[in-house]
């Protein structure tokens, strides 16, 4: 979309509601209500025959009777008629407008007419918000377009929210001060105006510092695409719940959206190779937007925590640990100063409790502890663990050890409740708003460390991420003009220094005499016609003598023809994995690697990655895996060379990047990965054609 559509859109010099009304509750009363509560600056015109004057101001009977043409409408109205004055804004070649309803008619034509909308907006160009839409807040340019009740919005916010669900926009627009937001936006149908365009638009905003994302599809993965990798480079993280994990959640998602909802491991290649940051629910998603739009991102290091409780203390050690979320081993030297603070028998770790026999020196020592935890080396940001009190209280006592910690480390600091309760402190909204973050829940804390730490990590790998040099040619592109088989698919991936095992083709028995002395050997048929070839015979393994070698000819060559590939039989101990690419309906080509060959059904152990990635992204994307501990030789077993599998995964990477478009289906399975290198043992590659 242009930025002279989305600026009628979301930055109209003039608006125009049609269906105003002085009912309170009405869309065509909150519509008013809210632009009003925005500061609305530019004209504003009230469209109903009903009414002669409202909010003291001239109503007019419709669009044609207004002094001047407005650059937006506001659709207040009924769907039964709405169709008539959406043509007559067609008549008025006015460009963009904002539908709410659903656009659902009882005993409608076909088509209905929501399809008959878009078509209609299409055909003039007219950029739509919605329909189905709660509409847009734009704080900072005081624009509210919404049909339903909204708080106070003050200026000077850094979140932005776009979500595809109307409640997942309000849930935590309209429920959480603590976040101040520059720009919100339930994008509804999306029938002219995607996801994809208010990300951008939002993205460019001068004060975003990080954006929510509530997602049911992309319809728009190119683009999608640069918005992500924009907002990679300009440091703006993005935190996303995305619905559709399950079969159930998928299709109630394509139903919602009117679009496919694709693969979720698809999604997460896609989230991992931009740093998206994913989360499983509201309550996460808000408390991330309010730790990255107050902090500073941590630098390196870990968590420390302060405590008043020793039991909450090992409450957090425990969920800490089941969520992977990594505290900081504190020096030496620190223990020794902490020691000198602390009553005695309180233990200086981390997490510390500080809490002793109290007293009127308490709140020095406590402050005093927290400093020295932050000041550590080792540390990267820090919490004081202290719940609320009566009637959800926040002690103003707590503030010093906040600040004081924060103005001598130069750290991101954090108040952190178990649980709000049912009670409310404006304390917690006025300090969030000065810096000070206050966090109920711990689970939400701590999964809002784990995304700052991911966000840190991941900014360095992107700043590290190179351009992979195309290994493209003529030749090879032509390959992909017939039907590859198993000698091209070979060929292929050694230019692309994945290593294969060796690989003959013969055709009679007479060639079968070049192989006597250099047993054990693999024989496979070489039909092009059947894919999978172990599951109906035509693998015959382990062959160690000359007699053998021509029964499995024979064996073979009656079932599936005179054709057979002849390799040696790799006997080194090692571990099965597999590397492939999958060609998603949305997302184009990707990598899939993880545990392969007898594996690949017990462990259902996958990742796909977003190609290309290099080294080191493939690496850590291999420690996420459940069993990776095996890899490393636990339980006596052999450690393998985990980096030469990364390697060839590169490979594949970029093969995936030159002719993954070709591809239908790629896998090397198993590829055997053993204490010295890997090699593929089995492929293969079914393209286009």
């Amino acid at each position: 979309m242009s930025k002279i559509s989305l600026e009628t859109l979301l930055t109209p010099k003039s608006i125009a509601v049609v269906g105003a009304s002085p009912k309170a509750g009405t869309v065509g009363n909150e519509a008013i209500l809210n632009l009003q509560k925005g500061g609305y600056k530019g004209d504003l015109f009230f469209v109903n025959p009903r009414y002669d004057e409202l909010f003291e101001n001239v109503c007019f009977d419709n669009l044609h009777s207004l002094p001047k043409k407005p650059e937006h409408v506001i659709f207040a109205v009924n769907d039964t008629r709405l169709e008539s004055v959406f043509d007559e804004l067609i008549q008025l070649e006015i460009k963009a407008c904002t539908i709410f309803s659903a656009l659902i008619l009882k005993d409608d034509s076909s088509p209905g007419l929501k399809n008959r909308i878009a078509k209609k907006a299409s055909l003039n160009q007219i950029s739509v918000m919605g329909a189905n839409t709660m509409g847009v807040y734009n704080i900072e340019n005081n624009t509210l377009i919404g049909g339903f009740d909204t708080r106070a919005h003050p200026k000077g916010g850094n979140v932005a929210l776009i979500s595809q669900s109307g409640a997942g926009m309000s849930g935590i627009v309209d429920c959480e001060e603590r976040i101040k937001f520059n720009f919100t936006v339930s994008t509804g149908y999306e029938l002219t105006t995607s996801m994809e365009d208010y990300l951008d638009y939002a993205i460019d905003l001068p004060g975003t510092k990080v954006i929510g994302l509530f997602l049911e599809t992309v319809r728009k993965p190119e683009y999608f695409f640069g918005c992500l990798e924009r907002a990679a480079k300009k440091k703006i993280p993005i935190i996303v719940i995305k619905v559709g994990k399950t079969e159930l959640s998928r299709k109630m998602a394509e139903s919602h959206s009117g679009a496919m909802a694709g693969s979720d491991r698809a999604y997460d290649a896609v989230f991992r190779h931009y740093g998206v940051l994913r989360v499983d629910d509201m309550d996460q998603m808000a408390a991330c937007l309010i730790m990255f739009s107050q902090a500073t991102l941590p630098k390196h290091g870990n968590l420390v925590c302060l405590h008043d409780s020793g039991g909450e203390r090992q409450l957090l050690i425990d969920l800490a640990n089941d969520l992977s979320v990594p505290l900081t081993e504190i020096s030496a030297d620190t223990e020794t100063k902490l020691s000198s603070l602390l009553d005695p028998g309180l233990p200086a770790v981390n997490p510390l409790d500080a809490w002793g026999a109290g007293g009127t020196n308490a709140p020095e020592v406590m402050a005093s502890c927290f400093e020295t935890l932050l000041l550590d080396q080792s540390a990267a940001m820090g919490a004081v663990v202290h719940d609320r009190g009566p009637s959800s209280e926040i002690y103003a006592s707590y503030i010093p050890y906040l600040e004081r910690g924060k103005k001598l480390s130069k750290k991101p600091v954090f108040l952190v409740s178990n649980r709000q309760g049912s009670g409310e402190s404006r304390l917690a909204v006025e300090l969030t708003h000065k810096g000070l973050p206050v966090i109920d829940g711990i689970n939400q804390f701590l999964t809002g460390t784990k995304k700052m730490f991911e966000y840190r990590d991941f900014q360095k790998l992107f700043k590290n991420r190179s351009k992979l040099k195309s290994k493209k040619s003529l030749s090879i592109d032509k390959s992909f003009d017939k039907k590859i088989d198993e000698r091209d698919t070979y060929d292929l991936l050694k230019l692309y220094k994945i290593p294969m095992n060796e690989i003959d083709f013969v055709s009679s028995m007479k060639d079968l005499e070049k192989y006597v002395g250099k047993f054990p050997l693999v024989m496979k048929t070489a039909n092009n016609d059947i894919h999978h070839k172990f599951d109906v015979g035509g693998v015959i393994l382990n062959i160690d003598n000359f007699d053998d070698l021509k029964r499995a000819y024979n064996e073979i060559t009656e079932k599936f023809g005179e054709r057979v590939s002849i390799s040696p039989f790799i006997d080194e101990d090692g571990i099965e994995m597999i590397l492939g690419i999958s060609n998603d309906d949305q997302f184009g080509p990707l990598v899939l690697i993880g545990f392969g060959g007898v594996y690949t059904e017990v462990f259902n152990e996958v990742i796909l990655l977003l190609p290309p990635f290099n080294l080191e992204e493939v690496g850590i994307a291999l420690e996420s895996l459940p069993h990776f501990e095996i890899l490393k030789g636990t339980r006596g077993g052999i450690t393998v060379d985990i980096e030469s599998y990364c390697k060839a995964a590169v490979g594949l990477s970029q093969f995936a990047v030159d002719y993954g478009h070709t591809v239908k289906e790629l896998d090397i399975n198993p590829i055997k990965v053993m204490q010295k290198g890997c090699v593929g043992l089995d492929m293969l590659l079914v393209n286009k054609v």
